[in-house]
């Protein structure tokens, strides 16, 4: 291909302080593409920043929602509790041994949930870092213990606000309603 039209390219690293030395190459020789990788960098991280802004916030709203999910089926159960409760504190249960079953139950729920979501948090992860990226990436169990501890810690939390006023509500009152 001796005497074709060719195209040669290369790279190399400028510090910032000598960008004056490009814009004199640039002159003297005007055929010279000078692509500024650093600046095409920046509007990539940039990207970047808004496109994890947006997951974010998706996250969140679908945290509020399941959030609001859980205290619909929460209230919609309260008459069952509010029974329940009465009927075992009228059987000599302290509102202690109540407040901790309310709360392994909530916390229980909430691990499951936390395991299902370290699960597809890693799925989701393995399946874009393969097809997407190009690499391989392998299951993170810190996700899953992530997933766990906040999972029961804020489902509980959340469940024990929920039905609270099961708890501090007397026993007679409920089993009158009955």
């Amino acid at each position: 291909l001796q005497g074709q039209p060719s195209t040669y390219a290369t790279s190399f690293h400028l510090d910032p302080d000598k960008r004056q030395v490009l814009a004199d190459v640039v002159r003297q020789f005007p055929s010279v593409t000078v692509m500024d990788v650093d600046s095409l960098m920046t509007q990539v991280r940039g990207i970047m920043n808004h496109a994890s802004t947006g997951i974010e916030y998706v996250f969140g709203f679908t945290l509020l929602a399941g959030l609001m999910v859980m205290l619909a089926t929460i209230q919609s159960t309260l008459d069952d509790r509010r029974r329940e409760s009465a009927v075992l504190r009228t059987l000599g249960a302290r509102r202690k041994l109540l407040v901790n079953a309310l709360l392994i139950e909530f916390a229980l729920l909430g691990a499951l949930a936390g395991i299902l979501s370290g699960v597809a948090a890693n799925a989701v992860a393995i399946v874009i870092a393969d097809q997407i990226f190009g690499f391989s990436l392998s299951m993170q169990p810190q996700m899953l213990l992530i997933g766990v501890v906040v999972g029961s810690i804020g489902v509980a939390f959340a469940g024990y606000l929920g039905t609270r006023s099961v708890l501090n509500q007397p026993p007679l009152w409920t089993l009158r309603e009955t």
